[in-house]
């Protein structure tokens, strides 16, 4: 009997997967013009009297293909880094939790940036 149960899930296992792989080659082919790119981005966070770093900001955007916000924290000295950012993206929110302030910032083709807060 359990030798019975073992194989129908295995079979049915592999059944799953064959149809799954399917699927997504045929979901391919059909939306090849709808290819996302994605980007990265890094950058600094610093204040914009003294152009010190500003460490623990909090750098979001909402991610449109998951529809939540996506982020990252600066460093101690300020930087940052976000990935896969999806290209339809066109800004970003930085926090400065400890001067209670948050800014957005408009992306642009630069892979680097630097953010200044009042």
């Amino acid at each position: 009997m359990k030798k019975i149960i073992w194989l129908v899930s295995i079979v049915v296992s592999f059944g799953l997967i064959s149809c799954n792989t399917g699927s997504q080659h045929h979901s391919e082919s059909n939306n090849d013009k709808s290819i996302i790119k994605y980007r990265r981005i890094s950058g600094k966070v610093v204040n914009a009297a003294d152009m010190k770093p500003i460490g623990g900001s909090i750098i979001t955007f909402n991610n449109p293909l998951k529809n939540k916000p996506v982020g990252t924290l600066t460093d101690s000295e300020g930087k940052f880094v976000l990935d896969s950012i999806p290209s339809s993206v066109k800004k970003i929110t930085v926090v400065n939790v400890s001067g209670n302030k948050s800014k957005e910032v408009e992306l642009n083709e630069e892979e680097n940036i630097v953010i200044k807060m009042d």
